[in-house]
């Protein structure tokens, strides 16, 4: 073979390996960005029952209110 044909090969090859490097630090990335998108979901989820719980005592309806007191 040429000189310049094994250049080639050789240029081909280190960019596949680079597109698959590349292509598992994304993967990478995106696994970390779903996990962290969960706990932000239950956070969420979390302050909402927090801040209802702390309304329902002042926001109850008068037909569910305690006649006795």
């Amino acid at each position: 073979m040429s000189e310049p044909i094994i250049k080639l090969q050789l240029i081909a090859r280190s960019e596949i390996a680079l597109a698959q490097i590349n292509a598992r630090r994304v993967a990478s990335r995106s696994a970390l960005f779903s996990v962290a998108l969960v706990f932000l979901l239950l956070g969420l989820a979390m302050m909402t029952m927090a801040v209802y719980f702390a309304l329902q005592p002042q926001c109850n309806p008068p037909f569910l209110r305690n006649s006795y007191s």
